[in-house]
């Protein structure tokens, strides 16, 4: 599957299989979405990945999902 150029939304990606599975899809050359509860280490993960920008959100709330997909 090519993942060039596209834009994968990626939860959990402050740490462990979320942070993994965000630094493969930028291997490919994929833009990545970091998704987590804390703004502190996604800004920290965030750093070591080309072309990807941080969510802060809990994945519990609604009205925060809805923020993230339309940001």
């Amino acid at each position: 599957m090519d993942i060039q150029g596209k834009v994968a939304l990626i939860t959990g990606a402050s740490e462990g299989i979320g942070l993994a599975a965000a630094r493969l899809f930028t291997q490919h050359g994929a833009k990545v979405a970091l998704v987590a509860r804390s703004t502190d280490k996604l800004n920290q993960a965030a750093q070591g990945l080309a072309d990807s920008f941080v969510f802060t959100a809990d994945m519990r709330d609604e009205l925060a999902v809805r923020q993230m997909v339309e940001a």
